[in-house]
C-alpha cells in the first residue's frame, strides 16, 4: 500500500510540475514560460489500452483458461480427499485408535500438501500475468515514445491523472492502441 501511495504522490507531483510549467507559460515572458510554451502535451488512456488491446485481451483469456484448468484439477484432488475422509470415517470402528490416528494424520498431510500446491500455482499464475503485463507495458512505452517523437509531443500524461485542462492536448490513445495491436496482436501467458 505504501508503494501505491508513493506512486500516486509521484504522479501527482508530475502533474503539479507540468501544471506549474504551464501556469508559468501563461504568467509572463520568463525563460521558464518561453520553454513551457514549447511544451506539447500528449494524453494516453492507459486504462482503455489495458482493457481493449488485443494483447491484453489474449493475456486475460489465457490467464482465465489456465485458472479454470487449475480449478478443475484442484476440485478433483479435493473430491479425492473428501472420499478418502469418508472412507476413513466408515473404517473408524474397525481400526485401532492408533491406526485411525495415523491414517487421519496422513490425510491431513495430503490436505496440507494440496493447500501448498494451490498457493504455489496461484502465485505462479499471478507472476505469469504480471510478466505478461510487463511485456505489454514495455511495448506500449516504446510505441508511445515513437508516436510522441513523430507528433512533436514533449510530455505524455496518463489521461486518468488529468483533473482539469484548459488547453489542447494530442490524444495518442487511438494510434497507440492500433500500433500495439499490430505489433503484439497476441501474447501468451509466460511460463
Amino acid at each position: 500500500m505504501y508503494h501505491a501511495i508513493r506512486m500516486t504522490m509521484r504522479n501527482v507531483a508530475t502533474v503539479l510540475v507540468a501544471g506549474g510549467v504551464l501556469i508559468g507559460a501563461v504568467g509572463g515572458g520568463s525563460a521558464v514560460a518561453q520553454e513551457a510554451s514549447k511544451t506539447v502535451i500528449g494524453l494516453l488512456d492507459v486504462a482503455q489500452i489495458n482493457r481493449d488491446s488485443k494483447a491484453a485481451k489474449s493475456l486475460r483469456a489465457e490467464f482465465e483458461k489456465q485458472r479454470q484448468t487449475y480449478q478443475a484439477e484442484i476440485a478433483k484432488q479435493e473430491q479425492s480427499l473428501r472420499k478418502t475422509d469418508q472412507e476413513l470415517k466408515s473404517q473408524q470402528a474397525s481400526l485401532s485408535p492408533e491406526d485411525f490416528q495415523k491414517k487421519r494424520e496422513e490425510l491431513q498431510a495430503q490436505s496440507d500438501k494440496l493447500r501448498e500446491s494451490v498457493q504455489a500455482r496461484k502465485s505462479q499464475l499471478e507472476k505469469a500475468l504480471q510478466a505478461g503485463d510487463k511485456q505489454i507495458r514495455e511495448a506500449l512505452i516504446k510505441i508511445v515514445g515513437e508516436l510522441a517523437k513523430e507528433k512533436g509531443v514533449t510530455l505524455v500524461l496518463n489521461e486518468a491523472l488529468i483533473i482539469w485542462s484548459s488547453g489542447s492536448a494530442v490524444d495518442l490513445t487511438p494510434e497507440a492502441l492500433s500500433r500495439l495491436d499490430t505489433k503484439m496482436p497476441k501474447i501468451s501467458l509466460p511460463k
